[in-house]
């Protein structure tokens, strides 16, 4: 349940965005919460989900929100705010510092936003001076971990043939990883002759 006591929701619309990032395997990035046509914003109660066997929870940095109550849970971080006024402007609510587990599979993987009882939606998260919950829509982010030669586990597509075999040479071929894009190649058996059956 919420920690202040709300009235019915306000039809004010906002929108709060997930920054993206790219990373690799030992890397440490910072994935921003915006906010974009505050209402004005006077509590927030809001978790921020991220995959926890990929991703390490290292930092809270403070935009607009500077920090209240900080809990971190498996997979999710729960961020508390009160004001004793209406913040109002748009720009970085807060920022999270995410550091990707060594071992971690290539891929893009979500980072969003929640209400307090880990919701899909924005419900109970933000409320005005007036005790009026806000109702926003989140628009997630991603952090996408990229190849290290070692990190994936690769889904080949088709082999294309690269070079044809001849009668006494080999050939090449190859295919390439349809998650992270590396390529390998290998060598196709001749093909041998193939006599016309007149002398």
């Amino acid at each position: 349940s919420s920690l202040f006591c709300v009235s019915a929701a306000a039809e004010k619309n906002f929108n709060i965005y997930v920054s993206s990032a790219t990373a690799l395997p030992g890397d440490s990035v910072v994935v921003n919460v915006d906010i974009e046509n505050n209402p004005g914003i006077m509590a927030v109660t809001v978790t921020v989900h991220f995959d926890p066997d990929v991703f390490q929870y290292e930092a809270y940095y403070g935009g607009f929100l500077k920090i209240d109550t900080l809990a971190l849970h498996n997979g999710y971080l729960s961020v508390v705010y009160c004001r004793k006024s209406d913040l109002s402007g748009d720009g970085t609510l807060f920022g999270v510092k995410l550091k990707v587990k060594e071992g971690a599979q290539v891929g893009s993987y979500p980072v969003t936003v929640k209400n307090s009882r880990c919701e899909d939606t924005l419900s109970g998260a933000f409320a005005n001076w007036n005790a009026e919950k806000l109702n926003g829509t989140v628009y997630p982010g991603k952090v996408t971990v990229g190849y290290t030669g070692d990190n994936c586990k690769h889904k080949f597509g088709e082999y294309i043939q690269n070079v044809p075999s001849g009668c006494t040479t080999p050939g090449i071929r190859s295919r390439s990883c349809t998650v992270c894009g590396h390529s390998v190649s290998e060598e196709t058996a001749a093909v041998g002759h193939n006599y016309s059956p007149d002398w």
